[in-house]
């Protein structure tokens, strides 16, 4: 038995007996971002339930878990957990377009549903400079932007000799991740 999901927006597709609505909706040719590869390990794949909440079934653990972290409202959804057991469900892709995406996936652009599937320990490292402010405004801007390059470009080395990425940077600001091996 399956049943029909209408994405708002897009398309109608059919959810068969035991399959989630990322399965049903990937199958269906709907770009679903999911990062984790559908295992409720973050919210890439969530899904505002517009109509038909209590046709869906109930929230798993990993569910649960996840929404508690995030404080998600009760009618947002994993649709990797969520199956479809009665009539009348519309759903609405929460990361629909490129802009969604490229929060995501910072821009880049080479597989868009790619899946990880790695589940790895992290370091995240920010670093911020002290007193900017007073330095951008004691300086002539070509020389700050010289220094702040300058600075970037060590930072970049440093990170990248250790495995890590850089993932962001913003004015003084610099976000990066790392991973974390116990070798």
């Amino acid at each position: 038995m399956s049943f029909q999901v209408e994405f708002n927006g897009e398309k109608v597709i059919s959810v068969g007996k035991g399959q989630t609505i990322l399965d049903a909706s990937l199958a269906a040719g709907i770009p679903h971002y999911h990062a984790c590869g559908g295992k409720a390990q973050c919210t890439t794949c969530r899904i505002m339930v517009l109509e038909g909440e209590q046709q869906l079934s109930s929230l798993t653990s990993y569910e649960r878990t996840v929404k508690a972290v995030r404080k998600l409202p009760d009618n947002v959804r994993l649709s990797c957990q969520s199956q479809v057991m009665g009539a009348g469900v519309k759903v609405q892709r929460l990361i629909r377009d490129e802009t969604d995406r490229g929060i995501f996936l910072n821009g880049d652009k080479e597989n868009l549903t790619e899946v990880m599937e790695v589940r790895r320990k992290l370091a995240l490292f920010f670093i911020d400079i002290r007193n900017f402010t007073p330095y951008v405004e004691s300086n002539l801007p070509f020389d700050v932007i010289h220094v702040m390059r300058r600075v970037f470009t060590l930072m970049r080395n440093a990170i990248e000799q250790y495995g890590g990425r850089i993932i962001d940077t913003a004015g003084d600001g610099l976000y990066a991740v790392l991973a974390w091996s116990r070798e």
